[in-house]
């Protein structure tokens, strides 16, 4: 059957099948954790997914790896595991701590990352730095198996998914408990995708140019390995599905032995990194430091792509039909497609004698701006008459003196060092 989400064709990584929260009331402490509150957390979210304990294959849990924290938090893993758990040792546990630490408020989508990704690959993913347990947690006695090496994952013997519970618990006693199982997909994706009836536009961008090589790079490689490559897919991905960043280049192809010849003159025009304007089957340009685009390219007469998104293409049609979310539902589906090349995420800083030093960003690409303004510094006015005002030396004085009956000057009089 297919889901509302699978429509579009979007890649579907995992399924959340139930979910829960709870608090866990009155404890003996702020970060003291309350075991029957975990587990009845825990039995929740498998009633409200309408699975039992047996059929979880790994539980991703908080484990900070405190000596107080975690056998409470394994107790009440067992608590709410041991009336259908099925025996001893049968669900794997890990914790992604062990490998990345504690991210804090980020700790729960860390460890759901981790269970997708294990869900995917179908394999154990090892907890760190476990070798040594917990002199307080008998293992034995739990239907648990701590995971400290790299393992297959193996299917459940009555064929269904492969299912990951994920547990985040925060200070002062917010639980959550999220299950999530494999997505089998019913649907299966053509052989050999069919080639594109018109150009499309395929936009790439990064915050260097050397970043951007090498996310060209990547995708001359995916092209030229021949793996079936559906070209509308990979523009819609590119379009819409990546962040835009400084550096720019865009391409205009209809096949993606094409789009492969573009990319390699892309990549063996040396003159593409200092001169944008350099002639080439793209489009070259670059964001200045005051964030407007610097697009060469309209100048051009040859060229009828003026820019990725939102553009009108020699066809006469615009992509996207109307934003970003309109090609959910009318334009082509969306690919898994890696144009993040590992290396510098900043550009470097340019030293004063024209090298390269620190990989911050250079102080004249950022605007700093002070807001609220920052007030005007008063500057003191020197006073009328020396006699009559020394307390009000900061303004013109407009009193007369009690003792005298002579008039004191006037607001508008100027005043000088030698009238002093």
């Amino acid at each position: 059957m297919a889901t509302p989400c699978s429509s579009p064709g979007d890649p579907i990584h995992a399924v959340i099948v139930g979910s829960a929260i709870n608090h866990g009331g009155r404890t003996n402490g702020y970060t003291v954790p309350n075991p029957r509150a975990q587990a009845a957390l825990i039995r929740d979210a498998l009633d409200r997914a309408g699975v039992s304990a047996a059929g979880i294959g790994y539980l991703e849990a908080h484990g900070t790896g405190t000596r107080l924290g975690d056998p409470v938090e394994i107790d009440g893993l067992t608590q709410a595991f041991a009336p259908d758990a099925g025996g001893s040792g049968v669900c794997a546990l890990g914790s992604v701590k062990s490998n990345i630490g504690h991210l804090e408020a980020a700790a729960g989508i860390a460890g759901l990352t981790k269970a997708v990704l294990q869900l995917q690959h179908g394999e154990f993913a090892p907890t760190l730095h476990a070798e040594r347990t917990n002199p307080d947690i008998g293992f034995a006695a739990t239907p648990f198996t701590l995971q400290t090496c790299g393992a297959p994952w193996p299917r459940p013997a009555d064929g269904g998914p492969r299912r990951a519970g994920i547990s985040s618990f925060g200070a002062g006693g917010a639980n959550a408990h999220v299950i999530v199982a494999e997505y089998r997909s019913t649907t299966t994706a053509p052989a050999t995708p069919a080639p594109s009836a018109r150009p499309v536009l395929l936009p790439l961008s990064a915050r260097t140019t050397e970043d951007l090589h090498a996310r060209a790079g990547q995708l001359s490689d995916l092209l030229r390995n021949g793996a079936p490559v559906d070209l509308p897919a990979v523009a819609a991905t590119l379009q819409t599905g990546r962040e835009e960043m400084d550096e720019r280049v865009c391409f205009v192809a209809s096949t993606p032995e094409e789009w492969l010849d573009q990319l390699d003159a892309f990549l063996a025009d040396s003159d593409s990194d200092s001169d944008p304007e350099a002639e080439g089957p793209w489009s070259r340009g670059r964001v200045r430091a005051t964030r407007e685009t610097w697009q060469p390219w309209r100048r051009r007469t040859n060229c009828a792509h003026s820019s990725p998104a939102g553009s009108t293409a020699a066809t006469g049609t615009t992509w996207p039909p109307s934003g970003p979310r309109a090609c959910r539902s009318t334009g082509p589906a969306c690919t898994p497609v890696r144009t993040r090349p590992h290396g510098s995420t900043c550009p470097p800083t340019p030293s004063p004698d024209g090298s390269s030093g620190s990989a911050r960003p250079a102080a004249s690409t950022r605007q700093r701006r002070r807001w609220p303004p920052r007030p005007a510094r008063r500057q003191p006015v020197p006073p009328t008459s020396s006699a009559s005002c020394s307390t009000h030396w900061q303004r013109p004085c407009r009193c007369r003196s009690p003792r005298s009956s002579a008039a004191a000057p006037s607001p508008t009089t100027a005043w000088t060092p030698s009238s002093a």
